[in-house]
C-alpha cells in the first residue's frame, strides 16, 4: 500500500535495542528503504507523515534545509550535505510486504 509515487515512515528495531526511524521510498519499480536521517542534521527528512518526495515527486527532499537526495542511490544532489549518502537498510519482498532486516 505504499503510493506510486510515494513513500512511507516506520520504526524498527536497530540491533541494538533500541528503536530508528526508516522510510520506504517508492517510484515506479524503484523500491529503496533508507534510515530517515539527514545526513547533515540528523533530523528526520519527512516535513508530514509519510511526505519525504519534493512537489514534483522526483526527489527526496528534507524538510529541514531542502537537501536534495536521488530516490535510487540516496546520494545528496543539493544542500548543505551535497556529496553525502543516506544509509539504505537491507530489505525484501515477502508476499507483497516490505521486510527490512537484517540489520547487523
Amino acid at each position: 500500500d505504499i503510493p506510486d509515487p510515494g513513500a512511507r515512515a516506520f520504526y524498527y528495531e536497530n540491533g541494538q535495542g533500541e528503536m530508528a526511524r526508516g522510510f520506504v521510498v517508492r517510484i515506479g519499480s524503484l523500491l529503496r528503504v533508507y534510515i530517515n536521517s539527514c545526513p547533515h542534521t540528523g533530523a528526520p527528512l519527512n516535513w508530514q507523515e509519510d511526505r519525504f518526495l519534493d512537489y514534483s515527486q522526483t526527489d527526496i527532499i528534507c524538510t529541514m534545509h531542502g537537501a536534495r537526495f536521488t530516490p535510487q542511490t540516496g546520494h545528496c544532489t543539493m544542500g548543505p550535505c551535497k556529496g553525502d549518502n543516506l544509509i539504505a537498510l537491507p530489505f525484501e519482498i515477502s508476499n507483497g510486504r516490505v521486510v527490512v532486516g537484517p540489520l547487523s
